[in-house]
């Protein structure tokens, strides 16, 4: 069987730091109110109909 990473789910109710990971990311919203993530210095909806991806070592941050 491959390996491939690991899946987490967040209760994303305060902005974070700016801050990168080694590894990309696929940011998919399971409840609550849409937001938005500043990524590459724009900002990304994450909504019911939408999802953010991050790139490896690329700057995110959930917005405000």
């Amino acid at each position: 069987m491959a390996s491939f990473g690991r899946v987490a789910l967040l209760d994303m109710d305060a902005s974070l730091v700016r801050h990168a990971h080694p590894h990309c990311h696929v940011l998919i919203k399971a409840d609550g109110a849409d937001t938005q993530f500043l990524v590459r210095d724009a900002l990304a909806p994450l909504t019911d109909d939408s999802v953010v991806l991050i790139n490896a070592w690329e700057a995110a941050r959930l917005y405000p």
